[in-house]
């Protein structure tokens, strides 16, 4: 998600860059990513996401699933 997020503020950037104007779209969009970006950092720590993949796995082979 973090590579995504990444690449939509480069993509972005580099549309909006040589404009006089920048459209209202795209700057409603960089905000709208910067939300996200926030949010998703601050959603679990690297060691409880660690854990819930875990935990994942493990309901995925209990339940026959190929994780």
């Amino acid at each position: 998600m973090r590579q995504f997020l990444g690449a939509a503020l480069n993509y972005l950037g580099a549309l909006s860059e040589g404009m006089v104007e920048v459209p209202v779209a795209i700057v409603r969009s960089l905000k709208e990513v910067e939300k996200i970006a926030k949010i998703e950092e601050q959603a679990l720590s690297p060691e409880k996401q660690q854990l819930l993949r875990f935990y994942m796995l493990q309901i995925a082979r209990l339940a026959g699933e190929n994780g």
